[in-house]
């Protein structure tokens, strides 16, 4: 997923299931910013997610949050 604005203000997301942990699904979230920078600054995150919100990423620019399907 890519989020922002091209110039160096883009952020790209990827997210990977790792594995079921109990009532949870484990997954992997890799952020890269700026996206258009020929080397972004990369962070990883495992994020145990049981299908309600979970901030994955915060800085002063942006949020990166994993959410369950809206009712």
């Amino acid at each position: 997923m890519r989020v922002g604005k091209t110039g160096g203000k883009a952020t790209e997301v990827e997210w990977a299931f790792l594995r079921p942990d109990g009532d949870r699904d484990v997954y992997r979230f890799t952020r890269r910013y700026p996206a258009d920078d020929p080397s972004p600054g990369v962070q990883t995150a495992e994020v145990a997610f049981a299908g309600g919100r979970v901030k994955v990423f915060e800085t002063d620019v942006d949020c990166v949050i994993a959410d369950g399907p809206r009712k």
